[in-house]
């Protein structure tokens, strides 16, 4: 199944092949101007609406009628293997920069779950900034009453070479 997803992935033009792989960093859901950052393009490139709009037209991704994020027009992909097949197509060296960079624009568009952000960064191979996300996202936990959530945090924040600052931030609340 996954190959033939990927044989119509690869039967796009090679502006929208390359925007459903950023797309696929993401996740199941995505924002033009996140595919944009990956792309290394402005956020209302017309090279991003065509590649959206193509596989959009293609059917392996959908619009939202609503976006988490003020501005930015979110997209899902229409099934999680279509996701799964793009994702397959990244090499390393893109999944380690892609993932950096998703963080980065759902730092900047404020993404509400720091979890989320601090996964990113963990991908990215940039542990002590995803050290911090998971401090943040232990201390949501906490407020929140998910006191076992929040240990799982910690530990996740611990295991992610934290500065001394923040590694002490983390075993503090632990």
């Amino acid at each position: 199944v996954l190959a033939m997803l990927q044989a119509r992935i690869g039967r796009l033009d090679s502006g929208a092949r390359r925007a459903v792989r950023a797309a696929a960093v993401f996740g199941q859901t995505f924002w033009q101007g996140g595919v944009a950052t990956l792309l290394g393009l402005p956020t209302d490139d017309a090279e991003v609406k065509a590649s959206l709009a193509a596989m959009v037209h293609a059917e392996l991704v959908q619009p939202h009628t609503s976006s988490r994020f003020a501005k930015e027009s979110e997209y899902g992909f229409r099934h999680a293997l279509v996701r799964d097949a793009a994702y397959s197509l990244l090499l390393a060296t893109d999944l380690a920069s892609g993932h950096r960079a998703a963080g980065e624009f759902l730092e900047a568009a404020g993404e509400p779950d720091a979890a989320v952000i601090a996964e990113h960064f963990e991908r990215g191979g940039d542990k002590p900034r995803a050290a911090v996300f998971f401090l943040r996202a232990a201390e949501n936990n906490l407020d929140r009453g998910d006191n076992l959530g929040a240990l799982r945090q910690v530990e996740r924040g611990l295991l992610s070479s934290p500065s001394f600052e923040t590694e002490g931030q983390l075993r503090g609340l632990e």
